[in-house]
């Protein structure tokens, strides 16, 4: 058994990261929920809104410092990202390479391959009712 420490303050505003219709209120969310949506994730995801909401709500002001200059300078997804899981140290090196390398792999694709991409990952983990809602989903769009 591990034990993870919450790295700053849990969240009394949640931050909804856009089109995703999901609110994260702690660091520790927030790497879960990259993880778990980096194949739709875009550049849209690169904006100072997340850096000022961990810097007001949870007081990560070095971190949020940091992701407002990345933004400024508009770095790649995959280096904003980089910056949020190396300072939280949730996942092991290897999960956050996994991350980086499927946003990476997805950065070209349009949101219906992203999505198509995510069912695919799913059904690969084994996960084939959470694969089956997602395919369902794409017949919808």
């Amino acid at each position: 058994m591990s034990i993870r420490l919450c790295i700053g303050n849990y969240a009394k505003n949640g931050y909804e990261p856009e089109h995703m219709g999901i609110k994260v209120y702690s660091l520790e969310e927030l790497c879960f929920f990259i993880r778990e949506n980096a194949y739709l994730l875009d550049q849209g995801f690169v904006d100072e809104s997340l850096g000022n909401w961990l810097i007001s709500e949870c007081g990560l002001q070095e971190l949020g410092e940091e992701l407002n200059k990345a933004s400024r300078k508009k770095v790649s997804l995959k280096s904003f990202i980089g910056i949020i899981l190396e300072y939280a140290c949730f996942f092991s090196k290897e999960i956050n390479h996994e991350i980086e390398n499927i946003i990476v792999e997805n950065s070209s694709l349009s949101i219906y391959e992203k999505k198509k991409a995510r069912a695919d990952a799913l059904v690969k983990k084994g996960h084939y009712g959470l694969a089956g809602k997602e395919y369902g989903k794409l017949l919808q769009m």
